[in-house]
């Protein structure tokens, strides 16, 4: 996600000749790929821990606000979106939308919103059996179509409507989590009936 998120912003960056953003950009992407080729990796696994995520979000804020602060003068730049503001929570739509969701199911079970559970997007695709990787693909791949897909229709709308249209992608992406997180009717009736076939077998040894 770091990698997709930071790419984006580094190209634009660059296309717009501000070179020292698309230096920094250009590290953090080279830093990250060393983690990514572990997330890919069967055998060998590598933790980035708080400090280190911590550090990634914060250097992500940073180049997401510059790249909407740049937009004040758009007449300076080379390629400018008509809704920066819009653009930049697009552009982090997932972390956000999840962080949000989770914050939220969280304090409506009377719990602080950092309490560790297992609501998260990346948990939810290992709980229904992907690995590693394969949730890391389909994560990246939900937050590039979210740009692609998009981006032009909150170009199209005024700045208003565009942060209405955002709102409504959450509405549709928290319902769409909390549909995944439930549990498959037929693999609840496959449960209750293994334990039905598991206590008759005991029965039948006590008898």
């Amino acid at each position: 996600m770091g990698i997709v998120m930071t790419s984006f912003l580094g190209v634009w960056f660059y296309a717009n000749g501000l070179y020292s953003m698309a230096l920094l950009a250009t590290v953090m992407i080279a830093g990250l790929l060393g983690f990514l080729r572990f997330n890919f990796s069967k055998e060998r696994k590598i933790f980035m821990g708080d400090t280190g995520s911590l550090l990634l979000g914060f250097i992500l804020a940073v180049l997401n606000i510059q790249f909407i602060h740049l937009h004040e003068q758009p007449e300076a730049l080379k390629y400018a979106f008509h809704s920066a503001p819009s653009m930049g929570i697009l552009l982090f739509a997932i972390p956000l939308f999840d962080t949000l969701r989770v914050f939220s199911i969280r304090l409506s079970q009377k719990k602080s919103p950092f309490f560790p559970d297992r609501n998260h997007i990346h948990h939810i695709f290992l709980d229904k059996g992907l690995v590693h990787w394969k949730a890391t693909v389909l994560i990246c791949a939900f937050n590039i179509s979210y740009v692609l897909l998009f981006t032009y229709v909150v170009e199209a709308l005024s700045i208003p409507m565009s942060f209405l249209f955002i709102g409504v992608l959450f509405a549709f992406y928290f319902y769409g989590m909390n549909l995944l997180k439930m549990p498959i009717k037929g693999r609840m009736f496959l449960n209750r009936s293994e334990e039905v076939i598991e206590r008759y077998e005991q029965m039948k040894k006590r008898a």
